[in-house]
């Protein structure tokens, strides 16, 4: 429970304690907020969240008409490429402002994981 006492507080996080977490399961918990202010204006924003590890750069490959990144983000590699459509060639595809993005996700320990 998160009680300000009346003042006015931003950005306030509450971490869930582990043995609460454990017990929740998908589409069967509710959120309750109660918001009292005396004062006028009040605002009660809340939601879960879970904080995502940051995707490290590993390498980088740049070429005429391709980019290659790949990235690893605790046990998941990441592969992007972005492919420009340009045919020297071919001014009607040099032309177009279109690019391509293809992208492979690989689990480094063998494991299943969420990838969003």
């Amino acid at each position: 429970m998160v009680n300000t006492g009346y003042e006015w507080k931003s950005d306030l996080k509450v971490n869930i304690p582990d043995s609460i977490a454990d017990t929740i399961k998908d589409g069967q918990e509710v959120i309750v907020a109660h918001c009292e202010n005396r004062m006028g204006g009040a605002l009660v924003d809340f939601g879960l969240y879970a904080e995502s590890k940051e995707a490290r750069q590993k390498s980088i490959d740049v070429q005429a008409t391709q980019t290659h990144y790949t990235f690893e983000c605790g046990d998941v590699e990441l592969k992007l490429s972005f492919t420009a459509s340009y045919l020297l060639d071919d001014l009607e595809t040099f032309a177009r402002p279109v690019n391509y993005i293809s992208y492979q996700a690989k689990a480094l320990d063998d494991k299943e994981h969420d990838v969003a």
